[in-house]
This record gives structure tokens, sequence and C-alpha cells, in this order.
């Protein structure tokens, strides 16, 4: 069983509910075949499915919140046909796919974020070790 975390959003209620209200639900797994044959679609390799219980599954405003099984995110809700449809699982991208790129792209953020401490010369402790820095 998948759980899937994402912060509410209502449609056409004024906007988005309290960021505090985290929801969850717990999602049943559908085989990428299945999932492809159900909405007449080929899905790419890093996509995955899954199925709500009929009253919690992913919506509008959902895409983009993270999927969390044992304790590590491992999908972004991507799409779906509709909000809870019968025979209509929602898409999500498969993270560890991706875990190359994340790796590389977080490793120039850091690069990034190391290279303005230096250039402010900000001297905060753990920012310092985690750059490598020395105090000022």
């Amino acid at each position: 069983m998948i759980k899937i975390l994402a912060l509410p959003t209502l449609i056409n209620y004024g906007g988005p509910m309290s960021k505090k209200n985290l929801m969850m639900a717990k999602l049943k797994y559908v085989p990428l075949e299945e999932c492809s044959r159900l909405h007449k679609m080929e899905l790419s390799p890093d996509m995955f499915c899954l199925y709500g219980d009929g009253e919690r599954d992913t919506c509008r405003g959902d895409s983009g919140g993270g999927v969390i099984w044992r304790r590590q995110l491992v999908g972004l809700t991507s799409h779906g046909d509709g909000c809870g449809k019968e025979n209509k699982p929602s898409m999500y991208t498969n993270l560890w796919y991706h875990r190359d790129w994340i790796k590389m792209e977080l490793a120039k953020f850091v690069i990034f974020y190391c290279q303005r401490l230096q250039t402010k010369r900000i001297s905060q402790n753990l920012t310092n070790k985690r750059c490598n820095l020395k105090s000022a």
C-alpha cells in the first residue's frame, strides 16, 4: 500500500484551503500496463499509477504533491482523468527513475549556494561545515 500526501485545495470555492491541514490517503498500486489500458494511452516508464479508495484520491490542485512509501518520497502527483473515477487511476512521476538527474541538480544548487555564501562572507557554523568553509 502506498500513501500519498497532498495539501488540500478546493476548486471554485474561493481558493486553497488552509495549508495547515495536510491530507493523506492510502492508495493501491496499478501495474503500468493495466493503467495504460484503462487510460487508452501508452505511459512512459518513468510513470506509475495508483487508485484511491473511492472517497479519497488525488484531484485538481494536487499536482506536484509527494507520494510517500516506507517513509521515502518515491513520486510526485502528475495527472489523471477526473477525481477518483472508477477504472481511472491517477498517474505519478517515479522519482527513482530520475534520481541521477535530481542528484546532479542538487549538487549544482549546493555549489551555487556555497559560492554565494563566500561572496557575501556569511559565517554560519552549520552552513560553513556543509560548504567546507572556514569561519571568518
